[in-house]
């Protein structure tokens, strides 16, 4: 499994770059508290039931939770590479990390909290 620290994600969501799809695998209500700005909510339970609905297989996708004791992130990337997708990290730190450093998060949920599958 491939892990992610504050400063490899930054790297990753630079202006510019094509960015990865954020996914928190906390409940909605945890979701609604904060986030990191432009990420999805798909708790962990429905991983396999969204994720291929959602997301290509090659898709780049980035997981986390609240911090490095949650195991929600952990568990979501094992299901997704199960499923076939080939490019998932787990932001470790999580939410605890990325306000640490960030200070900046959302409580709104996105107007379209699902992307189209991208075209393989």
């Amino acid at each position: 499994m491939k892990t992610l620290n504050y400063p490899e994600l930054l790297k990753m969501i630079e202006p510019g770059k094509n960015h990865p799809i954020l996914i928190n695998t906390l409940s909605n209500t945890d979701f609604l508290k904060g986030h990191i700005p432009g990420s999805l909510n798909i708790p962990t339970d429905q991983i396999p039931q969204k994720a291929p609905q959602l997301f290509a297989k090659h898709d780049w996708i980035v997981v986390y939770c609240a911090n490095t004791k949650c195991e929600a992130s952990h568990k979501a990337a094992e299901l997704l590479e199960k499923a076939g997708f080939t490019n998932v990290y787990r932001f470790v730190g999580g939410l605890e990390e990325w306000t640490q450093h960030s200070k900046y998060t959302c409580t709104e949920t996105p107007k379209a909290q699902t992307q189209p599958k991208r075209a393989a």
